[in-house]
């Protein structure tokens, strides 16, 4: 584990609300232990209005219409900033504000937790999905990172056919063949464990676009019911990504500019192909 300057929450689903609505954020470096998130700077993507600020999460108040809440639907994040003081968060506790003029259904559902050193390379620490809040109810998370699992027997270079298949989206197509690559991680390298070997025979595969143009991103992969993370790729200016050998359930795909210049893109609700 490893401390960072900023800790950010992505929330990629709510309970059916148009909007995000979170009533305090806290965050600890030891189970049980006291909210750092004192002194530093809160941040979010948008903000409803001046009543509903990211600094409204961190005041300590989970009062009625006291807290943050986005502007816009979701694929939404507020962070906190520790300025010259990294943090190594272990434990996350999010709180949703009593009844008032934010609804209920706009109380988060699936949220993963990104932390960077920068505020430009993210590192993803922890996933959840399938969260349901009640009025004033604080939910306590582990916030250590994915255990970590072997794959140097279950990923093999070759050539294959990729395929997309999204329920959510009603989109599927095919792809060309292209080499695949080895995703074999050792010790020295940046990249995200697979937490998991999901032993199974299918795969998921797509491309990664910008205004209908392949891109490079980030490709992050969860299993839907835990939220935890699978696998994580990063793709070349050819958009193509495939994760293979996964198990069949439904997973939950993130694409992160690393660069932090644009907005992640979710899919949630994805099976995977033979």
């Amino acid at each position: 584990m490893a401390a960072c300057r900023y800790w950010r929450l992505f929330v990629s689903a709510t309970n059916g609300g148009a909007n995000v609505a979170i009533g305090e954020l806290a965050m600890a470096e030891s189970p049980g232990g006291t909210n750092v998130c004192t002194g530093g700077t809160p941040a979010s993507s948008s903000a409803w209005s001046a009543t509903y600020l990211p600094a409204k999460a961190f005041d300590g108040s989970n009062a009625a219409n006291n807290g943050w809440r986005s502007a816009g639907p979701v694929s939404e994040w507020i962070q906190y900033d520790f300025g010259g003081t990294p943090r190594d968060i272990v434990e996350l506790k999010v709180s949703f504000p009593v009844a008032g003029t934010i609804v209920l259904n706009e109380a988060p559902k699936a949220f993963v937790l990104y932390c960077s050193d920068d505020g430009i390379k993210w590192e993803l620490r922890r996933g959840w999905s399938e969260q349901v809040f009640a009025s004033n109810e604080v939910k306590t998370y582990d916030a250590t990172p994915i255990p970590a699992g072997s794959i140097a027997n279950r990923i093999r270079p070759g050539k294959a056919e990729l395929r997309y298949n999204s329920a959510a989206t009603s989109q599927a197509w095919v792809a060309s063949v292209i080499s695949v690559r080895n995703l074999c991680r050792d010790k020295n390298s940046t990249k995200p464990y697979r937490f998991n070997t999901f032993t199974g025979r299918k795969r998921i595969a797509g491309v990664t676009t910008s205004l209908g143009q392949p891109i490079s991103r980030r490709v992050d992969l969860f299993e839907q019911k835990s939220g935890l993370l699978v696998d994580s790729i990063f793709t070349k200016d050819d958009g193509l990504y495939e994760f293979k050998e996964v198990a069949d359930t439904t997973y939950m795909l993130v694409g992160t500019d690393v660069r932090a210049e644009q907005n992640s893109i979710v899919f949630a609700h994805v099976t995977p192909v033979d």
